[in-house]
């Protein structure tokens, strides 16, 4: 039967809990955990039996509560005294929840005499679901450790003042458990999702350190700076819909940004994209239902620590000057329906060689905007010459259409929320009528860049749905004589191909 021990201090701080027996009038074994089955384990434990033993908790307990038990390892022929002592080490670590990026703690430890009151840099962190710890700005040719117990390893790293302020700043994470700095999950042991945090630091040492456990929600735009070896943790709610994330560059270092799902999520439909971000802008897109991830909320990682797989121009390994340096950056997300806009009014796809205005009949006028619209319009101008680049130059009506189909192809046409839409069926088909065959399949050659555009290739959508043309008209049958295909002022010997 357990007896309670009750202890206000206790009940709010079990770290650094010692338990000791003294004076047992025998020789006994004590075993101590945060569960209450630590009998099953007492008669397990038969090489230690003395007169006096101790039991120190290492990690807190979720509950506030431990349970020992005391075993006599002789055989017990009548009753015994004997005392306990339960007692907080001198300097108990603190149990703290964690903040968010934004927030830093300044340190000043004193000299080291009778008088100075050394601030407490003894932590745990109970049951975070991600956890980033740093320490920056360490002054007065000093060194601050970190030490951090995560995923079954310790973890430590070490920062230190020197001339160029160079090495000022370090941090440990979780990023040896999954991607985001994310913990493993907690089992049922009591004590598997507290993690022991610790800074060393010499007398006479400034610094400020934070400990990283909670995201800042992010819900359209931010502007911060970032320097040093540290990392900044967003939120983006609100994730289900098309989705486009820029990274703006304003001055300084290259950072590496990370979208992921989170650390809650099924790995198989998980989503996950990182890159490397220099001067100006880049982007995370989600422009399809395809690459859309079942979740509601995204996660944004921003690191300005550059690992040695990075250009070396922008590797602050190799150019460690670079971590002194702030990166001045803004993000912005934009959903929905604000990733589509009018078609561009001029170039190729609204006039070009040919005449067409291919927007003046498209079904949807909303099509994805793209960062830089004229790129594309060339790159439909592109695959157009590459549709017409027959042995025998096409005919007028089929150059129409072919230009149709590129230019629908490039510039996909949105939905309701925002995703682009697959190339319509029907157009294909309706290709093929005024051209013949042209994109029949080659099952030999797996670069075959005709069978890509096959009408029965799955980049299409059954019928006029998705990214159509409404100037379609009756469809006749797909297997048109070839001759179909050729201009009326060329012959079969080519001399009218395209070069």
């Amino acid at each position: 039967e357990f007896s309670n021990f009750n202890s206000t201090n206790l009940a709010t701080n079990l770290a650094g809990l010692n338990i000791r027996y003294e004076d047992f009038g025998g020789t006994a074994d004590l075993v101590g955990s945060c569960g209450n089955d630590i009998c099953t384990a007492l008669p397990t434990i038969s090489n230690t039996c003395n007169s006096k033993g101790s039991f120190s908790l290492s990690s807190p307990c979720d509950s506030n509560t431990v349970y020992f038990a005391i075993g006599f390892c002789n055989a017990l022929t009548c009753s015994f005294d004997f005392t306990v002592r339960v007692e907080l080490d001198s300097i108990a670590a603190s149990v703290v929840t964690g903040t968010t990026h934004t927030s830093w703690t300044t340190v000043d430890v004193p000299e080291s005499d009778c008088e100075s009151n050394v601030p407490n840099l003894d932590f745990y962190v109970n049951s975070p679901e991600f956890l980033f710890v740093a320490v920056r700005e360490v002054s007065f040719q000093s060194s601050v450790s970190i030490t951090l117990n995560s995923c079954s390893n310790g973890d430590s790293c070490t920062a230190t003042d020197d001339a160029f302020g160079n090495d000022a700043s370090c941090f440990v994470d979780g990023s040896s458990c999954n991607p985001g700095r994310c913990l493993e999950e907690a089992d049922d042991d009591d004590t598997t999702d507290n993690y022991h945090v610790s800074f060393s630091a010499a007398p006479i040492t400034h610094f400020e350190y934070q400990i990283v456990t909670q995201y800042v929600s992010l819900s359209s735009f931010v502007s911060d700076s970032i320097y040093g070896r540290t990392s900044h943790f967003y939120r983006i709610s609100d994730t289900t819909s098309a989705l486009t994330i820029e990274l703006a560059i304003a001055n300084g270092p290259a950072l590496k940004m990370t979208v992921f799902s989170g650390c809650s999520f099924d790995y198989s439909t998980a989503f996950l994209e990182t890159k490397m971000c220099h001067y100006g802008s880049c982007y995370t897109y989600i422009p399809t239902e395809a690459k859309q991830t079942p979740e509601s909320q995204l996660y944004l990682v921003i690191d300005s620590q550059l690992s040695s797989n990075t250009p070396d121009a922008f590797d602050s390994d190799i150019n460690p000057e670079l971590h002194t340096k702030p990166t001045s950056y803004s993000v912005t997300v934009t959903r929905g329906s604000g990733n589509c806009a009018s078609p561009p009014s001029t170039g190729f796809c609204a006039s070009g060689s040919t005449g067409l205005n291919v927007w003046s009949s498209i079904s949807n006028s909303n099509v994805w905007s793209y960062n830089n619209p004229s790129s594309k319009d060339e790159e439909a101008e592109c695959l157009y010459n590459k549709f017409i680049d027959q042995c025998v130059y096409p005919s007028t009506e089929c150059r129409e259409y072919l230009k149709v189909l590129a230019c629908v192809t490039i510039f996909p046409q949105c939905d309701s929320n925002g995703y682009q839409m697959g190339t319509c069926q029907d157009l294909c088909h309706q290709v093929e009528s005024v051209c013949g065959e042209i994109f029949s399949f080659d099952v030999d050659d797996d670069m075959d860049f005709y069978g890509l555009y096959a009408c029965d290739s799955p980049r299409y959508v059954d019928g006029s749905s998705g990214s159509c043309y409404t100037d379609l008209p009756v469809l006749v049958s797909s297997t048109s004589e070839s001759f179909d295909f050729f201009a009326d002022d060329s012959d079969i010997e080519g001399e009218n191909k395209i070069n």
